[in-house]
């Protein structure tokens, strides 16, 4: 009969408590997409009314937007940073204990640094987490970009374009949460196989 030291017991309990985590996580940094949601719809806002978007409007609110999304993302990238750093100290300290107790002894620990270190490189996609980010950043950009444009392309009121915005932006929100997940798995797997080699 399996008991609460039973490894295979900690590691369904792990998996289970690195989904709430990421979750956790996911809804801190959606936080900065409600900001740049905010901050174009104010802007479109200003326009009163759909005369004003001329051509040289539009470009003005994509110039808005790329600004926007490179302040936001960030500060965004700076918080994610912090959150993954402690993630993968507290997974380093929680398979020293699973292997401890596994082999019915002291297992050797990750420090900060090593666990970090082995939390910035996916060797499944073969980059960086940085790398990693900044294409979910050019990605979200994108996509409100186009948003922008085919709401000029298609005479769309002020008010149906920042429909289309909010749209898209709740699109981001929901990549951002699969970007969160994913990256925190990857992180607890990169961790556990650096434990296990030391």
């Amino acid at each position: 009969m399996a008991t609460s030291k039973d490894p295979d017991d900690d590691a369904i309990l792990r998996r289970i408590v690195i989904e709430e985590l990421s979750e956790a996580e996911a809804k801190r940094l959606a936080v900065f997409i409600r900001d740049v949601r905010g901050s174009l719809i104010s802007r479109l806002d200003r326009l009163k009314d759909r005369k004003s978007m001329k051509a040289r409007t539009i470009s003005a609110l994509l110039r808005q937007s790329n600004q926007i999304h490179n302040e936001l993302y960030q500060r965004m990238s700076g918080q994610y940073r912090e959150g993954a750093k402690s993630f993968a100290g507290d997974q380093a300290d929680w398979r020293k204990t699973n292997i401890s107790n596994s082999i019915d002894g002291v297992a050797v620990g990750l420090s900060t640094r090593q666990a970090v270190a082995a939390m910035d490189f996916n060797p499944a996609i073969g980059r960086h987490s940085s790398e990693w980010f900044r294409e979910l950043k050019q990605n979200h950009q994108r996509r409100v970009a186009a948003a922008i444009r085919q709401s000029f392309a298609e005479g769309d009121s002020v008010a149906s374009a920042a429909a289309r915005i909010r749209e898209v932006t709740d699109y981001n929100a929901r990549g951002l949460r699969t970007f969160v997940r994913t990256s925190y798995s990857n992180i607890a797997a990169n961790v556990d196989l650096a434990t296990y080699k030391a």
